[in-house]
């Protein structure tokens, strides 16, 4: 509850666009590219399909509705981005760190994951048709409301179920008690 509650929070001072201390202004939230720092930034409903945002910081940032779709993001620091209904289908997010991120409903269809840290994550309803998840850390991550079709031809290889448990111990899956860690 608490997690929620700042989180609340940030998209109320991310409103502005600044920072909660103040030093991001809207005019140094544009993405800039590659390794660019927009922590804090309010990019609601922002259009970046197919832009190169690797190892960028989005530490914090609000992408909620953004199009990220096909967006290159790889080794991206997104943590706690606040990012629901996002659409980050075909995205390289390989190697990001996506701990404590909000992607409720977001659209993660074909997006390569392969390497990210999704631990405690809110990933409930989302789209995963297709995504790579190969060592990807779902630890304890909030996967309600994940059915069947959403998660068709998902690639688990090495992956860190939310229950402790690793897909190739399960048939090569997170599924049933896996996935929802006995919730």
């Amino acid at each position: 509850m608490t997690r929620r509650l700042w989180v609340l929070a940030v998209v109320a001072v991310s409103v502005a666009g600044c920072s909660s201390d103040g030093s991001s202004t809207a005019s140094n939230c544009t993405p800039r590219g590659n390794r660019a720092d927009m922590h804090h930034c309010d990019l609601r409903a922002t259009e970046m399909a197919g832009a190169d945002m690797s190892g960028a910081n989005l530490k914090y940032a609000v992408l909620s509705g953004a199009s990220m779709s096909g967006a290159k993001m790889s080794g991206a620091n997104m943590y706690e981005v606040y990012a629901p209904g996002a659409n980050l289908s075909g995205a390289d997010l390989s190697g990001t760190d996506l701990h404590h991120a909000e992607l409720s409903r977001a659209n993660l269809a074909a997006a390569n994951l392969t390497g990210a840290d999704m631990s405690e994550a809110i990933i409930s309803s989302a789209d995963l048709t297709g995504a790579n998840l190969t060592d990807v850390n779902l630890l304890n991550a909030d996967t309600t409301g994940l059915p069947s079709p959403n998660l068709t031809g998902v690639i688990w290889s090495n992956t860190i179920c939310p229950d402790r448990s690793n897909s190739d111990s399960h048939g090569g899956s997170c599924s049933g008690e896996q996935l929802t860690g006995g919730r």
